[in-house]
């Protein structure tokens, strides 16, 4: 399946729109450098996960925890901002709201990360760390 088979339901925020609490697959699109990037991950709880990543507030002990999205430091690097709490709690936070989702809701987790899998092999920019095993990747 790719992503144009998925229903693209909201753009930035959650607010308003129905998410399941079941397992799934989600995407996210950003345009960095005029080209397309996508990140794409697995949830045993959709509403839960896509909540997180479109409200991120980063308080202190999470961030010295190590309890921040890798998808947040990569948008961080890619751009050139340093990544202070000062910037979390700013210009990161903004650039990670910044984008388009979809998500597709699967009936077991085994599906999930198959279709996970999937999708990362699928498109060339891709913004995940683990598991990204594309062709292109290094």
């Amino acid at each position: 399946m790719s992503i144009s088979n998925a229903i693209c339901l909201f753009t930035a925020h959650t607010d308003g729109v129905e998410i399941p609490t079941t397992c799934g697959v989600y995407v996210k699109r950003f345009v960095i450098a005029g080209e397309e990037c996508f990140y794409v991950g697995i949830s045993k709880n959709l509403n839960e996960r896509l909540t997180w990543h479109s409200q991120p507030r980063y308080s202190r002990s999470a961030i010295l925890s190590g309890f921040v999205s890798t998808l947040t430091i990569t948008l961080a690097a890619l751009h050139g901002i340093p990544y202070t709490e000062e910037n979390l709690q700013g210009p990161i936070n903004e650039l990670a709201t910044q984008c388009d989702t979809f998500f597709l809701a699967l009936p077991c987790i085994d599906d999930c990360d198959e279709m996970e899998t999937s999708l990362l092999n699928e498109h060339v920019f891709t913004l995940n760390i683990a598991k990204n095993k594309h062709r292109y990747s290094t």
